[in-house]
């Protein structure tokens, strides 16, 4: 089950840096949650997701702290390939950046440098056909899903 849940009694709660799951999707602001899950050197996170959320600069910053994420799901954020750098040197296993607008199609070259990501997720892109094939072959032997707005699909 899910409960109704914001951001600054979240942030104070004493059990936070005993999460191992946390889905905070369409809870804005979130940034004192993150923050308070990056100052714990010992996380256990393996899995955020943070989906339809304007994020912030320390957002992200908040964010490539989370060192024991394995899966991070960001559909919808407002997150730039710059700011996706910037998480390059997570041990993810998979990514959901579906209906992320301002990442452009290059971001493979980004997402190639992730060591162990397996699985991404790239659906409803604003990108062409010819960008979506580019970015699965690139981006082979992971399984990738990528799809435009007019559900034109490549799954590998």
């Amino acid at each position: 089950g899910s409960i109704d849940v914001q951001d600054e009694p979240l942030s104070k709660c004493r059990f936070i840096h005993r999460l191992r799951h946390l889905s905070v999707d369409r809870i804005a602001p979130i940034s004192k949650t993150l923050s308070a899950l990056a100052q714990d050197k010992d996380g256990k996170l393996k899995v955020l997701s943070i989906s339809d959320i304007k994020l912030s600069p320390e957002d992200i910053a908040s964010v490539s702290r989370l060192t024991s994420l394995e899966q991070l799901n960001i559909n919808g954020a407002n997150i730039s390939d710059q700011q996706l750098a910037q998480l390059q040197h997570l041990k993810l296993k998979k990514i959901e950046i579906s209906r992320c607008t301002k990442l452009s199609p290059q971001c493979y070259k980004i997402l190639a440098k992730f060591p162990e990501l397996k699985i991404i997720h790239a659906t409803k892109m604003n990108w062409s056909n010819e960008d979506m094939q580019k970015f699965a072959q690139a981006l082979r032997p992971r399984e990738v899903e990528v799809s435009s707005e007019d559900l034109f699909e490549i799954v590998r």
